[in-house]
């Protein structure tokens, strides 16, 4: 597990297991890129 800050980013290459948790307080805003387009 790795904890991030702002303006950190994180690579989940396909087939790795993967998911995020918000240890904060404050409200957790997450940005996700997925390439290419899944097929399921």
């Amino acid at each position: 597990m790795s904890n991030l800050v702002a303006g950190q980013a994180v690579l989940a290459p396909a087939g790795a297991e993967h998911g995020v948790t918000n240890a904060a307080k404050e409200l957790l805003t997450l940005l996700v890129f997925m390439a290419p387009k899944p097929t399921h």
